[in-house]
């Protein structure tokens, strides 16, 4: 799945839950990601790599299936299509974020 940078922006939405002790702000996918519609998640750790001497950063992140819409989790763990998608995403987020000067840091080492 190769994704344009505007299809990124509608490939996914921000939903959450206010259900009395179950409070939560995850990412829904939408139709547009075909199989992977309905998946919700969340981005747990986000690190950055060393830069290499070609520029570049490599960036690792966890991740935390809230709901598969019954695709087993041990498949989407080892689908690498569905990793990137999810890198992909949160590129897109994080680069909106530094945009509008709302990224936030929190140091859990």
């Amino acid at each position: 799945m190769n994704l344009s940078k505007i299809d990124i922006e509608r490939a996914y939405a921000f939903v959450s839950s206010k259900e009395e002790g179950k409070e939560w702000t995850a990412i829904k996918l939408t139709d547009l990601v075909g199989e992977y519609s309905g998946i919700v998640y969340n981005y747990g750790k986000v690190a950055f790599g060393e830069e290499s001497d070609s520029g570049e950063m490599p960036l690792t992140f966890h991740y935390d299936v809230v709901l598969s819409n019954d695709i087993p989790e041990e498949e989407l763990q080892e689908d690498m299509e569905f990793k990137t998608l999810l890198g992909d995403i949160l590129v897109d987020i994080l680069e909106k974020q530094l945009r509008d000067n709302s990224l936030q840091y929190v140091n859990n080492d």
